[in-house]
């Protein structure tokens, strides 16, 4: 599911403003609509139990392993409760969404004053549905958030420069600002907000360099050939041409004598977006040059450890982000380890005495391979799991 966030609100009956919209975003997007567009108006609490219906029980232990990570490494509170923030986010930040299981736009009751900017928003969502293979959005067990944010960011920015170009022409409308300004407090944790808020920030910027450049048959095909990391969001030098700066992929080895539960790849915005949050005054420039990250979350005798390995694209990059992460992270951890070899830098933190140095010399033996696709990136195709088996949940009630 898709959301625009709003503060404001009132007005009801979705369905007839679906009506009355969908031939102006189907003119000014490009696209036509393949089969009728439900809506419907449910109240806050209905909206929640709704968007909650929608994780997958794999996706919740997901987001109970990340949370341990990101608290270990300083940016999630000690009591961050994932169920109660839910709820609190969808009470007082969600307008709507697009529910691609139910294949259903809801308004939600408290915000309807905006009830036509948003069913405009969201039929961008319900169209990019219909005629995009959107995959790499519905299976929520992928295990690359930066993969994951960068094609967040085609389809809010998709969603938001056709919303915008409904009131302008191409030619007449100010560039977006390439930034992600400050945000006004949100029913999130601070990090998880400004990830989110730059894919309704960047991507809108994102989506105009490259509707400027080829129209929006650029558009649709970068949902053919989608951006593999928020680096080719970030840079479009580096995302087409003989300079393309494809990413690396990073395969661990097994970590004798621990369970890896979890990994997942950060990326440039999110390594930039966190060095931000602990108080760097040049967090863009220290995240910039990127080649690929991996960090996994290891278990033994009920204690956890973060690993946490990255790839740059030269040596000075890479010691100016070691510098950086180590004076971010020994405020957390005063025993964190960093190592800087070349392009490369491991961190290891909560590891108990004596065994840091040997989960560092175990990360530099991970595989890295430059990744073209995305089923090189992931080792496997994406699949609309989430689809699947809410229809499989829904036949067996």
């Amino acid at each position: 599911m898709w959301l625009f966030l709003t503060a404001l609100a009132a007005e009801p009956d979705a369905a007839s403003q679906v009506q009355a919209l969908l031939p102006l975003v189907e003119e000014t997007r490009g696209l036509a609509s393949d089969e009728p567009i439900a809506a419907k108006i449910l109240t806050p609490e209905q909206a929640t139990e709704r968007m909650a219906e929608g994780f997958l029980p794999e996706e919740i232990v997901r987001f109970e392993h990340e949370s341990v990570l990101l608290r270990q490494i300083g940016l999630l509170d000690q009591d961050y409760d994932f169920q109660t923030y839910l709820q609190a986010f969808t009470r007082n930040n969600v307008g709507g969404f697009w529910d691609v299981n139910h294949q259903d736009m809801v308004v939600i009751s408290k915000h309807t004053q905006h009830i036509k900017r948003i069913v405009r928003h969201e039929l961008v969502h319900a169209l990019q549905d219909q005629r995009f293979d959107i995959r790499v959005r519905t299976d929520g067990t992928i295990p690359n958030d930066d993969l994951i944010t960068a094609f967040s960011m085609l389809m809010e920015g998709d969603a938001a420069y056709t919303d915008a170009l409904i009131n302008a022409d191409a030619s007449s409308l100010p560039p977006f600002p390439r930034q992600v300004p400050p945000q006004p407090e949100m029913a999130l944790p601070r990090f998880q907000q400004e990830e989110m808020a730059a894919q309704y920030t960047l991507g809108p910027w994102y989506v105009q360099q490259l509707h400027t450049e080829g129209g929006w048959e650029a558009v649709n095909q970068a949902y053919d050939h989608p951006p593999l990391s928020t680096e080719m969001v970030l840079h479009p030098e580096k995302r087409s041409g003989p300079d393309i700066d494809y990413p690396q992929r990073i395969e661990f080895q097994p970590w004798p004598g621990y369970s890896s539960v979890y990994e997942n790849t950060f990326g440039e915005l999110s390594i930039a977006l966190a060095l931000r949050l602990r108080g760097s005054t040049e967090p863009w420039t220290q995240a910039e040059g990127w080649d690929g990250d991996r960090f996994a979350l290891l278990e033994r005798d009920g204690q956890t450890v973060v690993v946490w390995r990255s790839v740059w694209d030269q040596p000075h990059q890479a010691a100016r982000f070691a510098e950086s992460a180590r004076s971010w992270l020994e405020r957390v951890d005063p025993d964190v380890v960093v190592d800087l070899q070349g392009v490369g830098v491991v961190v290891v933190s909560g590891a108990p005495p004596g065994a840091s140095a040997k989960l560092v010399q175990r990360a530099w033996k991970a595989k890295l391979t430059e990744a073209h696709t995305v089923v090189e990136l992931l080792g496997r195709e994406p699949s609309k799991l989430i689809v699947e088996k809410a229809a499989e949940r829904d036949e067996s009630n």
